[in-house]
């Protein structure tokens, strides 16, 4: 026979065993603290090589030249491009401001994270929640 402080353990156990499962998150999604995966793929000299043509493509990316310099770059959609941000530290790549934001230094603002890791252009972008200027890459 089992005694009642037995039962009492056993029962305790299951129920946090059933709880753990219950809050399982499911494959595929990723709670507020992950980021989306990101491989960033370096080219060591002006051209790539086979090698990182290789390693770009299996990245999902494309080599491009880019720059005025022309060196290839792996140039790859980012897996947060569109999302809502306040700070480059919000995105995998920077935060833009929308076209046409002006500076206000009383207007709090956000931005959209890059659609790319290309970081060449010309382009507005949001830090603390501000307009911080126009940056432009060569």
């Amino acid at each position: 026979m089992i005694r009642s402080h037995t039962m009492a353990i056993l029962i305790a156990g299951t129920l946090m065993l059933a709880g753990c499962h219950a809050f399982k998150a499911k494959p595929g999604t990723t709670t507020l603290e992950e980021k989306p995966t990101y491989q960033r793929i370096d080219i060591a000299d002006k051209r790539a090589t086979a090698e990182e043509q290789a390693a770009c493509a299996k990245a999902g990316g494309r080599v491009r030249m880019a720059g005025m310099l022309g060196h290839d770059m792996c140039v790859q959609n980012m897996p947060d491009a569109g999302k809502i941000c306040r700070s480059s530290s919000d995105c995998l790549s920077r935060c833009l401001a929308d076209e046409g934001m002006s500076p206000n230094s009383d207007q709090h603002v956000t931005g959209k994270c890059a659609p790319t890791n290309n970081p060449f252009g010309c382009y507005g972008t949001v830090e603390g929640g501000r307009f911080s200027g126009v940056l432009c890459v060569d």
